[in-house]
């Protein structure tokens, strides 16, 4: 995922439980390494100031 605005996001990575699988913060992309999780559906949360966004991601 990338950006067009260069300002500090946080992200994190959650399971379908709600647990936090891995978490960061960036810049300008957003890069998730799926190397160690489960097959599966995963949300991805961005937080830009007082904003959040949700993405849906399979890992197959």
């Amino acid at each position: 995922m990338q950006f067009e605005e260069n300002a500090a996001r946080s992200w994190q990575l959650l399971d379908m439980n709600g647990r936090i699988v891995a978490n960061g913060t960036t810049f300008s992309s957003i890069t998730v390494n799926h190397k160690g999780l489960a097959k599966g559906i995963y949300a991805l949360r961005v937080q830009n100031g007082d904003r959040f966004n949700a993405i849906k991601l399979l890992i197959p």
